[in-house]
């Protein structure tokens, strides 16, 4: 995956590209490869701007595309993780740089992990890191409404340990 949103798949052997795909936005994570029950396997990935595909690996067409961000400056910056006919995604969160303006009503975004339904990008579930819904506890110099709580982004892969079918994942900027 890169910068620009460009998906290629090289042949082993020779280097050369045997297909390529382009996401909306820029993939910033690990690509997953996923053997499928169908004998192929499947891409899983997600791009910056919170949409997540699975590509046939054969030749790179589109399974399905679901977008998962909820919230105006979510984004994906880890990895997905498949596990157990699942992918989870990490929602990270851009809002710290939209928080510089000093007009801008700060803070509401919190990170979240999605459960897609690997088959079809079904959401299985969506789990906001922080509880609490944002609320305007007052305001800022510059007379912009205060609304926390925030943070808590999720910026790496969850993790998905063997025994326990329930993935963990590192917050930052608390």
């Amino acid at each position: 995956g890169g910068q620009f949103g460009g998906l290629y798949a090289l042949d082993q052997k020779t280097g050369c590209v045997h297909w390529r795909f382009d996401a909306d936005a820029a993939i910033r994570g690990a690509i997953s490869v996923v053997r499928s029950g169908r004998g192929g396997a499947v891409v899983f990935f997600a791009d910056f701007l919170t949409n997540v595909y699975a590509l046939d690996a054969s030749d790179g067409h589109v399974i399905w595309r679901t977008q998962v961000g909820r919230q105006k400056d979510s984004v994906v910056t880890g990895s997905v993780a498949v596990h157990d006919g699942r992918v989870y995604i990490p929602l990270s969160s851009m809002e710290v740089a939209a928080a510089i303006d000093p007009d801008y009503e700060c803070c509401q975004g919190s990170g979240a992990v999605v459960a897609l339904d690997a088959l079809n990008g079904q959401e299985v579930w969506y789990h906001r890191t922080l509880q609490d819904q944002a609320r305007p506890v007052g305001k800022t110099l510059h007379g912009s409404r205060l609304l926390p709580p925030s943070g808590a982004p999720l910026r790496s892969t969850p993790t998905l340990p063997a025994k326990r079918n329930k993935p963990y994942a590192r917050t930052g900027e608390p």
